[in-house]
């Protein structure tokens, strides 16, 4: 059993550094990716209780409504649904950009 040499300590501590900075940076990118996404989700959450509200205040104070304005109000929930849509496809693309940078530097 030969003895292989060690590194020295300066060595080991500059590694160690370098891997600690690597480490904080990509926790500092997850915790930013993870805050951004927690925004989202409280904007998804008050708008789906807004669009509840306001369900519920149509049923109890709206009366009967000609079928043109059902047609109306039917597009405007579907275009606000595509630009909520929009929001999560832009929000998705963000988060894959954050991963793919993230892998980009622990290749490097």
């Amino acid at each position: 059993m030969g003895n292989q040499p060690r590194p020295d300590l300066h060595e080991r501590t500059t590694k160690l550094e370098e891997t600690l900075a690597e480490f904080m940076q990509v926790s500092m990118s997850n915790h930013k990716s993870t805050e951004l996404s927690i925004k989202n989700l409280e904007i998804q959450v008050g708008q789906l209780a807004k669009q509840i509200d306001g369900d519920k205040q149509q049923l109890v104070t709206k009366p009967a409504s000609e079928p043109e304005d059902n047609f109306r109000e039917l597009e405007e929930i579907e275009d606000e649904e595509d630009e909520q849509e929009n929001k999560n496809t832009i929000s998705k693309n963000e988060n894959e950009k954050n991963d793919e940078k993230k892998k980009k530097k622990k290749k490097n």
